[in-house]
């Protein structure tokens, strides 16, 4: 969870022109590790705020920085602070329930996360992440059909990404829509043939080892299906 949510923010950065972009995390991560770049972050946030404390972008930015390395309370101290700055700031509702998830605060969580997917005017890459942990957040909830939905609407956000395939996959088993989550799986080997997740539900599922291997590779199955 805390490298999506470094990933989350610096995706968010980006596509608001931040005075600071951070690029190639995955290398750097690779190289010196996820809790240094999580600690960078966090220190580049508090100076943001100790320079403008007036700042909303600041104030939302820290308060995602602390959930991810899991001061949970001080996070949402900064996104009350930064509701407080703007009352219709998507990103302030996202951290703001991106806290309350980490404090297991759930239902909480899930209306601030539903409100913040609720403002427009915001960039998409920021309401995929909304939508990704709003869905996480109804389906730990029990609410099946509302996880569906919220994954439908981080899928039509910003690029397509392979774990909110899988996640939204995972939530149409969770509803008994076998057919559909069967089709999400084998899209998710399509462009990511060892993801053990995938393979896995669907041999769960029943599925054959020649369709599974056909969505791997699709070009050397055509005989197979001419």
């Amino acid at each position: 969870m805390l490298f999506g949510l470094v990933l989350a923010a610096l995706i968010v950065i980006t596509a608001l022109n931040s005075v600071r972009i951070v690029t190639g995390l995955r290398a750097d991560v690779a190289g010196r590790g996820a809790r240094s770049t999580e600690e960078r972050y966090l220190q580049d946030a508090l100076a943001a705020v100790k320079q403008d404390p007036n700042s909303l972008q600041a104030r939302w930015q820290l308060s995602i920085a602390l959930s991810t390395v899991g001061e949970y309370s001080r996070a949402q101290a900064e996104a009350e602070q930064a509701v407080k700055l703007d009352e219709e700031s998507v990103e302030a509702f996202y951290a703001l329930g991106v806290a309350y998830r980490g404090l297991r605060d759930n239902v909480r969580a899930e209306k601030a996360l539903a409100k913040s997917a609720g403002f427009p005017g915001s960039h998409s890459e920021i309401y995929r992440e909304v939508y990704y942990e709003l869905g996480e957040v109804r389906s730990e909830l029990g609410d099946a059909q509302g996880a569906v939905t919220a994954f439908q609407g981080a899928l039509g956000n910003g690029p397509e990404a392979t774990y909110i395939v899988v996640r939204l996959a995972q939530a149409y088993l969770d509803v008994g829509e076998t057919e559909r989550a069967k089709e999400e799986f084998l899209a998710v080997l399509g462009y990511d043939p060892e993801n053990e997740i995938a393979e896995t539900a669907l041999l769960e599922m029943g599925v054959g080892r020649d369709e599974i291997d056909a969505a791997r590779d699709p070009i050397a199955h055509q005989d197979d299906n001419s």
